[in-house]
């Protein structure tokens, strides 16, 4: 039975909610890009139009709140440099997009908490507990079993190692974010990465030759719709969520998003998972669950969402 008062329970369940919102609208990310790609959007400038639209919003956003704090150079060397780092995040997740189904990306990429806890033991050389040595076990078991079954997908092992290396390069970044980002506005954080990672990746696309203003509506609106429903609505949602219900509770809802990824793709794209990678999917959901309900050390705080999306 509930401990909380009619009073707490209403932005209890609107936090929850929020958080909801914000999963369904990250999961829908990968899926705007597999339509991107057919539309001929290159990756670098597929992202770098995400960026640009996706950080003008939040600091849209961010005056509406207030005029941003003026922060320390050194401060804003900090998250201009998360934003290059997550540039190597979403380079890896939309290129593993290329080649492999939406599903096996975002179950893939989805092993990030496990790989944040193993880095975060080796940094501070915690003993793992029951709970955690499950979790990871679970996690690795999993990822086996999703890249395991072939069915009718060719496998293309570049495209897996992208995934999970994405994962890798998120968890880095989730642990260098939580402390970089202690006692800064969240939403101004989240703006100043965007803006670094639009300009590495616009820069990128003038370089290789993939700007192009000549598409579609249709391929403008995949755009729009990835930056806006897919990026910054979701990360707005998300902070206005963990307000209300904190890190804890919204780590456990956000387990929605890879859920909401693989039932898309599986409607508008006609994916499918073999029996044995929907087991390997459910394996890697629950570890992900058990790091987010396990009570960790003040120093493992980190909350990635409070800066960015994942992919």
């Amino acid at each position: 039975m509930s401990n909380e008062s009619p009073k707490e329970a209403g932005p209890q369940l609107l936090g929850q909610a929020l958080i909801l919102l914000a999963a369904a609208g990250f999961g829908s990310l990968a899926i705007f890009a597999k339509y991107a790609y057919a539309e001929g959007f290159g990756v670098a400038w597929l992202l770098a139009l995400r960026f640009l639209v996706a950080a003008g919003v939040s600091w849209l956003v961010a005056f509406r709140q207030g005029i941003p704090p003026r922060y320390p150079l050194i401060t804003l060397i900090g998250l201009l440099a998360l934003g290059v780092l997550y540039v190597g995040n979403a380079s890896l997740f939309f290129l593993a997009l290329e080649r492999i189904p939406a599903s096996w990306a975002s179950l893939l990429f989805y092993t990030y908490p496990a790989l944040v806890t193993m880095v975060a033991v080796l940094r501070l050389r915690e003993s793992l507990s029951t709970t955690r040595w499950i979790a990871l076990v679970a996690a690795m078991l999993g990822t086996a079993l999703v890249v395991s079954a072939r069915g009718e997908v060719r496998l293309s092992e570049v495209g897996v190692a992208m995934a999970l290396g994405a994962a890798l390069v998120f968890s880095l970044y989730v642990i260098l974010g939580g402390q970089w980002m202690a006692g800064l506005r969240a939403d101004i954080a989240s703006a100043w990465v965007m803006s670094a990672s639009a300009a590495v990746f616009l820069l990128i696309s003038l370089i290789g030759g993939q700007v192009t203003l000549t598409v579609s509506p249709r391929a403008w609106a995949l755009v729009v719709g990835m930056a806006v429903i897919g990026t910054a609505m979701p990360i707005q949602a998300f902070l206005a969520g963990l307000k209300r219900i904190g890190a804890s509770r919204a780590a456990v809802v956000s387990t929605f998003e890879p859920v909401v990824t693989v039932a898309l793709a599986a409607t508008l794209l006609g994916e499918t998972l073999a029996p044995t990678q929907a087991l390997g999917g459910a394996l890697i959901l629950s570890a992900v669950f058990l790091l987010a309900r396990e009570r960790v050390p003040a120093e493992w705080q980190v909350q990635p969402r409070t800066v960015i999306s994942p992919e």
